[in-house]
């Protein structure tokens, strides 16, 4: 991680494999000699609410 980028829980942060693929993470933890990141998606354990119209039925 860059010296100059001080991490803070929430903060979004991205990596590159050698093949390109890139990763998305999130700072879940922030201790003193080390951070904790997840890869879940933002919403991941949220609940989401859908509103639907239905427009035919064949």
């Amino acid at each position: 991680m860059p010296q100059d980028i001080q991490p803070e829980v929430g903060m979004g942060l991205a990596s590159k494999a050698p093949d390109g693929t890139e990763h998305q993470f999130r700072v879940v933890e922030v201790q003193e000699d080390h951070i904790v990141v997840g890869e879940n998606h933002p919403l991941a354990g949220q609940d989401l609410v859908f509103d639907l119209e239905l427009v035919e039925i064949k």
